[in-house]
């Protein structure tokens, strides 16, 4: 954009695999954003998961996030999480998930003072996957964070995409993150 001298690159990149006994996903998404006046912005996500189908609508899940963003002073954010969960609704076109669990959670800030966090936390996911419908794929994934080790804190992670099939293999897509932490470090908005 010519206004400040705007650049902004992003991109996407999602594989999942899912069988009657088991499923697993990949995803990665950076944005770049440089503008006169202000400073860049760079933010990276890396989301891997696998689940394995118990018994019924039960699964167990294991996932990892790789989180680097310099709108909130985060160099790196590791999340390990481990739960298990269950499917209220599994169709051909449509999942609805909500699993429970424990995060093991490592900081790594880049503010003054070269934060390190590491904590234990609660994980409660919600997970909404609309597919096979036309033209039409909608997924959104929201997930909360209540600290165990560290008092009061909070955090929350939201994922949305939308994605309609035009003519000729084109599509139109449109994403959204969103991540929250009620105690960030000083500096840094929540």
């Amino acid at each position: 954009a010519k206004s400040n001298n705007l650049t902004q690159v992003t991109s996407s990149m999602d594989v999942s695999y899912f069988s009657e006994k088991w499923g697993s996903s990949a995803s990665f998404n950076v944005l770049n954003s440089t503008q006169d006046n202000t400073e860049a912005t760079k933010r990276k996500e890396v989301n891997l998961s696998f689940r394995r189908n118990l018994k019924g609508k039960i699964y167990g899940l294991t996932k990892a996030n790789f989180l680097q963003n310099q709108e909130i002073q985060l160099d790196l954010r590791s999340t390990y999480e481990f739960g298990f969960g269950s499917y209220f609704i599994n169709t051909n076109s449509s999942v609805l998930g909500l699993n429970i669990g424990v995060a093991l959670n490592s900081e790594r800030y880049s503010d003054s003072a070269k934060t390190i966090r590491e904590s234990v936390e609660g994980s409660i996911n919600v997970e909404i996957d609309l597919f096979d419908i036309g033209d039409l794929k909608f997924f959104t994934e929201a997930t909360a964070y209540p600290s165990f080790t560290e008092s009061g804190r909070y955090r929350s992670d939201v994922n949305a995409n939308l994605k309609y099939d035009l003519p000729f293999d084109f599509y139109f897509k449109m994403s959204a993150s969103f991540n929250y932490d009620n105690q960030p470090v000083d500096g840094a908005p929540e």
